[in-house]
């Protein structure tokens, strides 16, 4: 089924409350396991996942912010957490540094199309 029938059968008040109880930013702490394992552990909400690569890192971020507030699949199609490096990352990196993977500030991000259902 279409995603934009999916979404209309939501009324407006119900799709706001979703997106509305969604934090603009979550901090994210980054760091190498034992075992070689990529580990976020986000410590606002004493929740965490793992991945072998950070490349999957990001995917499972998502997937555990989304699931950790119950928002329906349909609704995740529509927001992304993206990480975004803190002002002092953004110094380090302009002195030709590489910033640090110890906490990131991962930023609440809609689909272009997410206007549509805004109407």
């Amino acid at each position: 089924m279409d995603i934009t029938l999916l979404l209309m059968s939501l009324d407006q008040d119900s799709l706001s409350g979703i997106i509305d109880s969604l934090p603009n930013k979550i901090l994210v702490s980054i760091h190498r396991g034992k075992s070689g394992a990529w580990i976020a552990d986000l410590p606002q909400y004493d929740i965490f996942t793992e991945a072998d690569s950070q490349i999957e890192l990001d995917y499972f971020i998502n997937d555990l912010i989304f699931s950790h507030f119950e928002v329906p699949d349909m609704v995740r199609k529509m927001i992304r957490y993206s990480p975004r490096p803190e002002p002092k990352e953004v110094e380090q990196e302009s002195r030709g540094k590489e910033p640090s993977w110890n906490e990131i500030a991962f930023l609440k991000y809609f689909s272009p199309r997410a206007d549509f259902y805004f109407k």
